[in-house]
């Protein structure tokens, strides 16, 4: 597949673990507010500037919202399995959001895709 991919579009990819920026998401208690075992069969994800709701759902929903709307790539450091409901606030700037987070770096596996050698 790599070699037709290469033919019709002139690309190669491949695997490369690089150190880069990341905000990882944490938990500071379990008792925080706004962070409940889920309590129904209703779905839900409702995010407005400054707050967000999710409803039986898991932490991965949460994760990709705060990652396409950060820009920043965001690590899942929670531990948490089973599908909840959760309610945030924060006042309504990334920035705002991002003080939730915890900044640092890791090692991530990324796909390169260049353009292929003749």
């Amino acid at each position: 597949m790599q070699e037709e991919i290469k033919k019709k579009f002139g690309l190669a990819a491949r695997r490369e673990t690089m150190d880069t920026n990341v905000l990882s998401l944490q938990v500071r208690s379990n008792n925080a507010a706004g962070l409940r075992p889920n309590s129904g069969d209703k779905i839900s994800f409702v995010a407005r500037p400054g707050s967000l709701a999710s409803h039986n759902q898991s932490i991965f929903s949460l994760v990709e919202y705060l990652w396409q709307n950060l820009g920043i790539l965001v690590m899942d450091r929670t531990r948490l399995k089973d599908h909840l409901d959760i309610d945030l606030k924060w006042d309504a700037t990334p920035e705002g959001l991002k003080q939730e987070l915890v900044p640092g770096n890791d090692f991530v596996e990324f796909l390169v895709v260049e353009k292929a050698q003749p």
